[in-house]
């Protein structure tokens, strides 16, 4: 307590509280995870306290815990990626996390229908979510345009890489509409 410069009851108290709260999210975390530690030390001061001082409670840190082993990430290191993705995307609370994942989710399942449409039984990769946010965002086709010339792409060798060099020619030859995009699709044909 005298290295902490803990010097009145009050204050060792204080310590002593925060202390059982950064073990006992030490003990759930790591539960999550899947994992199990005889001693919890290193892990409250390589990695608890870090993200209890970022902002993240104790209710936060168990949700990403929950997030983390559903992504089959199992692991305090690669939490702790995760946890300062989130952090650099001011992502911080409860609610913006469960926004933010929850628009994820509704993201994926549009691209779902993209890989079904293409007949790629997979699921959505990093890569696709790439590739759906340039195609909707930087170039501007909507998703039912983009499934258009999925059921085109269908049944070619590599048909994510096909249906991208098809929107990319599109995109180069000015064509957005749907009209222009039919009229090119019977053109390659």
């Amino acid at each position: 307590y005298f290295e902490q410069k803990l010097l009145t009851i009050e204050d060792i108290s204080n310590y002593s509280i925060k202390q059982d709260a950064l073990f006992e999210t030490a003990k759930n975390v790591s539960k999550n995870l899947g994992l199990y530690y005889q001693n919890l030390e290193n892990v409250i001061s390589t990695y608890i306290t870090d993200w209890s001082n970022k902002g993240y409670d104790h209710s936060t840190l168990l949700f990403i815990s929950n997030y983390c082993f559903k992504q089959s990430i199992r692991t305090l290191d690669g939490m702790n990626t995760i946890v300062q993705k989130f952090f650099k995307l001011g992502l911080v609370s409860l609610e913006s996390l469960e926004q933010y994942i929850s628009s994820i989710i509704q993201a994926d399942e549009l691209i779902k229908e993209v890989l079904d449409a293409l007949g790629l039984l997979r699921s959505v990769s990093s890569y696709d979510r790439d590739f759906y946010k340039t195609w909707t965002t930087n170039w501007g086709f909507s998703h039912d345009q983009i499934l258009l010339v999925s059921e085109h792409s269908k049944g070619k060798t590599s048909p994510m890489i096909y249906l991208n060099k098809v929107l990319a020619s599109l995109v180069e030859n000015g064509k957005k509409t749907t009209d222009q995009i039919k009229k090119h699709l019977a053109s390659i044909k």
